[in-house]
């Protein structure tokens, strides 16, 4: 699930969950997310204003490791293996995420919350 990953969780318009990232859009979905695709993978849209961002988001999350799914001019979709730690510490820089500090003592009661944004 990806709610053991990251903090800011909220729904998309399909009421799946989202873990929001940077960006000014007006939906949740105009900003750069991570998501559950299945399977042990989760997914990241990056949403750039700027095709030279884009193309340095791109080249850094190959050589990483993680699986392109959709390519435009500047923005595009990743799979990426919840278990590569190369690959979450790319996704996380490059989507502006915020991670869980101490995953282990995750409870669906009490979840606890990265308070601040961690850059690894």
């Amino acid at each position: 699930m990806i709610e053991q990953f990251f903090s800011e969780m909220l729904k998309d318009s399909c009421g799946d969950p989202v873990a929001l990232g940077s960006g000014t859009g007006k939906r949740r979905e105009d900003r750069s997310h991570a998501y559950e695709i299945g399977e042990g993978r989760l997914g990241v849209a990056l949403l750039f204003e700027d095709a030279r961002k884009w193309a340095y988001a791109r080249r850094t999350l190959l050589a990483a490791g993680c699986a392109l799914r959709q390519d435009g001019d500047t923005e595009g979709c990743f799979a990426f293996d919840r278990s590569d730690k190369a690959q979450i510490r790319a996704v996380v820089t490059l989507a502006g995420l915020t991670r869980l500090r101490n995953k282990a003592v995750i409870s669906p009661q009490r979840p606890i919350f990265d308070s601040k944004a961690e850059a690894a």
